[in-house]
């Protein structure tokens, strides 16, 4: 019989995690030695499914059956499991967990469920003892099936006396496959950047530049610019405010361009930028602040360079506030929340993600024709 192998983004990357482009790759490298493969991965939006569907479809020797195996609990019942979790191989336990869990949990809600026009041959959808059972049984005819297709095509090329057809076919594919692979080494999303050098030179762009290289000459623009103690970064008011207060804390490195440049190393900076908004809110918001809940976060494509903290209240009330673009970018995980992001660094990792990704998210629907419903009501 085949053999199984798992693929797991928490540990792919020699026994840390890795990338979903990594993921690909050794999924087609196990299913072009003959194994069924199972990928233990969250995939909550269509696109994150994408590259795994097509990578099979096209592996040499050909793919029987693709499942999805989707688990559809409530969401205080994940929080419960998540919070009484240890040791999990991502280190997705206790508090940090739950942040996670709640935050994909809103993404698939918003995404919907995987459909079979994606290219599933079949969805199995656990959310019962009952259900569960069912998928677990659909599981263990999958080896069986798995081999069927293979060895039915091979039989009926031998019968045809066309073996060096087949094998030139096979030679093909795997050409295909090593061409595929060193596209994805070339265009892996997770590792491009939304900044280049190039782009630091364009005055359009590096305003928030200039005020980090040189603060004093924005105070005529800025006059209540505050640096923190050891002027690792300052804080302005944004110039095109999504709330009723909204401010941006801005890194002064020269080489922090944006969110993806940030390493462990940077934890330390990330803790001055949260001390430096606190400050800043105290100073600037008054008695305001004890009333008034804030949010800390970057986001993962930010429209300027240079490394910004935005810290605004999550009344969303702004005639700035003017798109869905807008709403979305700091309602779904395009809005990368300051807690979640320091996490991330403190476990010793850099942030991962797909540029591509984040950008569909400022398409879907968060909510924002409900918000400007309540906003006219108001």
């Amino acid at each position: 019989g085949r053999q199984w192998s798992r693929v797991c983004q928490d540990v792919i990357n020699s026994g840390a995690r890795g990338t979903r482009q990594q993921c690909v790759k050794a999924m087609i490298t196990h299913l072009s030695e003959g194994k069924s493969v199972l990928v233990d991965r969250c995939h909550v939006t269509p696109d994150q499914r994408r590259d795994f569907l097509e990578a099979a479809r096209t592996c040499p020797g050909g793919v029987a059956s693709v499942y999805a195996v989707v688990f559809r609990n409530p969401l205080p019942l994940l929080i419960e499991r998540i919070k009484n979790r240890v040791g999990h191989e991502g280190g997705l336990d206790g508090w940090t967990g739950e942040k996670v869990t709640a935050r994909m949990y809103s993404t698939m809600q918003k995404c919907g469920l995987p459909a079979i026009t994606e290219g599933f041959d079949e969805i199995c959808v656990i959310n019962s003892d009952s259900s569960r059972t069912h998928a677990l049984n659909k599981l263990l005819l999958l080896e069986e099936r798995a081999t069927v297709p293979v060895r039915q095509k091979m039989e009926k090329e031998e019968k045809r006396g066309n073996v060096f057809q087949m094998m030139m076919n096979a030679a093909k594919a795997n050409v295909s496959r090593a061409e595929k692979i060193r596209k994805l080494d070339d265009n892996d999303d997770e590792k491009q950047l939304v900044f280049s050098e190039s782009d630091t030179r364009k005055p359009f762009l590096n305003t928030l530049q200039r005020i980090a290289r040189n603060p004093e000459s924005f105070r005529e623009q800025h006059p209540e610019l505050i640096l923190n103690g050891q002027e690792s970064c300052l804080m302005i008011r944004d110039k095109y405010p999504k709330s009723k207060y909204h401010f941006l804390v801005v890194a002064r490195g020269a080489n922090l361009l944006e969110p993806k440049r940030l390493t462990p190393q940077h934890v330390d900076l990330l803790k001055e930028m949260k001390h430096l908004a606190m400050k800043g809110i105290a100073s600037w918001c008054g008695e305001v602040q004890t009333e008034t809940e804030f949010e800390f976060g970057f986001h993962s494509v930010p429209s300027m360079p240079q490394l910004h903290m935005h810290v605004l209240s999550s009344d969303f009330d702004s005639p700035c506030m003017k798109t869905k673009k807008h709403f979305n970018s700091f309602n779904t995980e395009y809005f990368m929340k300051y807690d979640d992001v320091l996490s991330e660094l403190e476990r010793g990792e850099s942030l991962d993600y797909s540029i591509g990704e984040m950008k569909e998210l400022l398409k879907i629907d968060a909510g924002w024709k409900e918000h400007q419903a309540k906003r006219n009501n108001v």
